[in-house]
């Protein structure tokens, strides 16, 4: 039987060859490179949110979301294929709990860039019981029907198009873990000479243009329980967007 580790490694492999096939596909379907765009700019915004919920929302408690903010960043994390949020948010606060020892689940010390990509982290020992998580009844239900969600949604997309369906959703978790290997390898100066110099730090801010406010690392790590990184002269491009919809006023 394929242990957790091994089915996220089967999950990343599966979709990043599903993406393969479903960029060209696209085209030969007769999709548009404008069609494209605008597909993947929604499924960004969606992944954008789904990132904000599992991490400064969920992980953290940074800000209480409102309604609608709420709900939106649950349809977005199902559709997004993150994973279960209760798994998310337990290696994220053990990851700042043990932060570059052996039960972080993915300091670059540890993990290496392709292992980080294939989703093989280390799994924490002795992660304590995240109680808060429990006491929401939706976000439960979320967690323990994640994967009928995600199905549903992708079935009922490919049912409408299933070109779209296939560059909506593969090459989304395909990003995803690219996204890892930035934020928690070079995020934490993974390819530092010295295992000293391991550590959070401020990626260049052009990245800010896929990992809206992620590439703030340092930041984050300084302020893990502000909904914000906007600290040292640096502008969090997630900032506006929480204040203005997820936040409850």
């Amino acid at each position: 039987m394929l242990s957790y580790t091994d089915k996220v490694t089967t999950k990343v492999v599966f979709f990043t060859v599903l993406a393969l096939f479903a960029i060209p596909f696209w085209f030969i379907s007769g999709g548009t490179i404008l069609g494209y765009i605008a597909v993947r700019l929604v499924a960004k915004f969606f992944h954008t949110t789904a990132t904000i919920g599992h991490h400064r929302w969920l992980s953290h408690n940074s800000f209480k979301p409102n309604i609608f903010g709420k709900f939106l960043m649950l349809f977005s994390l199902v559709i997004s294929g993150f994973g279960k949020p209760l798994h998310l948010v337990i290696a994220h606060r053990a990851h700042h709990v043990n932060m570059e020892t052996e039960n972080d689940p993915h300091s670059p010390l540890y993990v290496s860039k392709l292992d980080m990509w294939l989703g093989k982290f280390r799994i924490p020992k002795g992660a304590p019981v995240p109680r808060d998580f429990f006491r929401d009844k939706q976000l439960v239900w979320v967690n323990n029907n994640y994967w009928k969600l995600f199905f549903a949604f992708n079935v009922i997309l490919a049912i409408i198009d299933l070109p779209t369906a296939l560059i909506f959703c593969p090459v989304t978790i395909f990003n995803l873990y690219w996204g890892f290997i930035i934020i928690n390898y070079y995020g934490h100066n993974g390819n530092a000479v010295n295992k000293e110099d391991v550590g959070p730090i401020n990626l260049h801010p052009a990245w800010a243009i896929i990992a809206h406010g992620e590439e703030l690392h340092k930041n984050h790590h300084d302020n893990p329980n502000s909904y914000h990184y906007q600290f040292n002269g640096r502008i969090d491009v997630a900032k506006p967007y929480i204040e203005h919809v997820l936040i409850q006023k």
